[in-house]
C-alpha cells in the first residue's frame, strides 16, 4: 500500500475522529458537525494502529487547517498548506510535491468530509449504550465503503474499517486531543531531521 493511499484514507478517518461527537438521527448531521468542529479546532492530535495485509503499524496525525503533519511507523508527511513532503525510511528519501486542487481533495480533511457527505449515504448498522456503528455506502459504485464505531461514553470514534475493493484497513483510534496552534514549522520538512536522505523534488 503505497504513501497516498495512507494519506487519503488515514486523513478521511482523522477527518471523522475531529467530529467529537456520537451519530445523532443521522449521519449527515454527524458529518456536518465534524466540518463544524474541526474548523473551530486550533489544532487536533489523534493517535492510532493501522491493520491492513496482516500487519498492523502505529501511527500519530496532528492537523490545523489546511495543513497536517502524520507519522505512520516512520513514514512522515508534512504539509503547509502548499507543499508537500514524504520522508520514505525504507528508501531513506524525501518526495517533495506541491498537490493539485484535485490531489488535494484526496488529502484535505475538509474536502473528505464534505466528499463523504456528497457521495455516501449513512446509516447506522448498530446501537447499544457503549457504541454505535454507523456505515457509509457509496452512492457511486466506484467509491469505497466506511464503517466507523463510535463509542458511547467518549462519544469519540474506537474503529474504523476501510474497504476501497481492494484492500480493507481497519484504524483503531487510541487518543484525541484538541490542541493549540502549532508552529508553521511543524508542518514542514527539517532536513536536519534525516540529513543523509536524498531530497527528490517532483514540483
Amino acid at each position: 500500500m503505497n504513501a497516498t493511499t495512507i494519506i487519503r484514507m488515514l486523513t478521511a478517518v482523522f477527518a471523522m475522529v475531529c467530529s467529537g461527537t456520537a451519530v445523532a438521527v443521522t449521519a449527515d448531521e454527524v458529518t456536518s458537525r465534524a466540518v463544524e468542529r474541526f474548523g473551530k479546532s486550533p489544532s487536533v492530535t489523534a493517535s492510532f494502529t493501522v491493520d491492513a495485509q496482516g500487519h498492523s503499524v502505529p501511527g500519530t496525525i496532528t492537523v490545523s487547517g489546511d495543513r497536517f503533519h502524520m507519522d505512520v511507523n516512520g513514514m512522515e508527511t508534512w504539509y503547509d498548506g502548499r507543499t508537500q513532503w514524504t520522508y520514505s525510511p525504507s528508501a531513506d528519501e524525501v518526495s517533495v510535491t506541491e498537490p493539485t486542487a484535485a490531489e488535494l481533495a484526496q488529502i484535505n480533511p475538509f474536502a473528505i468530509v464534505s466528499s463523504l457527505r456528497d457521495s455516501f449515504s449513512g446509516s447506522i448498522v448498530r446501537s447499544s449504550p457503549t457504541e454505535t456503528t454507523v456505515g457509509y455506502t457509496p452512492r457511486n459504485s466506484g467509491a469505497g465503503k466506511l464503517t466507523v464505531t463510535y463509542n458511547g461514553s467518549t462519544s469519540w470514534p474506537s474503529k474504523v474499517v476501510i474497504d476501497n475493493g481492494q484492500d480493507v484497513v481497519t484504524i483503531k483510534v487510541k487518543t484525541v486531543a484538541v490542541g493549540k496552534t502549532p508552529h508553521p514549522s511543524e508542518f514542514v520538512y527539517n532536513k536536519q531531521l534525516h540529513p543523509g536522505a536524498e531530497i527528490v523534488d517532483l514540483r
